[in-house]
């Protein structure tokens, strides 16, 4: 789907800026769909559309290798701290689920989701549909307003 991802292109953008432009070393790391463990504990393996973790050099190793939480993505990076997921197709209670699964996983810390809704049968002066999106963030404690 295009639309979602120009929008999933334009927020990876806006979380890369972060780094001040490195990309060698860069403070964290953006990734798309990187397949993390799903927080529903069946041991599959879900997508976010982006998630954003610390670079490997700043993650202290944990003291005692196992047992411990499994690696964040599928190929042993560190865990996402902040998941981002762009609902398009989706309807407005299954988007709010899927962003509220991901804070079952302790180390997520944030999720940003936001909800594109229908094109509405009313034009602007430039031909263009008129649109809504909901925008929301979720912390370890729920949905902040």
């Amino acid at each position: 789907d295009d639309e979602h991802g120009r929008i999933v292109w334009l927020l990876r953008r806006f979380f890369e800026a972060a780094n001040g432009g490195f990309v060698m070393n860069p403070l964290i790391i953006v990734g798309e769909d990187e397949f993390h463990f799903s927080p529903l504990g069946t041991g599959e393996f879900i997508a976010a559309d982006i998630s954003i973790y610390p670079d490997e050099a700043y993650v202290q190793p944990p003291r005692i290798p196992y047992p411990g939480p499994p690696p964040g993505i599928k190929n042993g990076k560190p865990h996402a701290r902040i998941v981002c997921e762009v609902g398009n197709k989706q309807s407005t209670s299954n988007w709010n689920a899927k962003c509220q699964l991901w804070l079952n996983q302790v180390y997520v810390r944030y999720v940003l989701g936001i909800k594109i809704h229908k094109k509405r049968n009313i034009r602007n002066d430039q031909g263009q549909y008129h649109r809504s999106m909901t925008a929301r963030l979720w912390d370890q404690n729920g949905y902040l307003e």
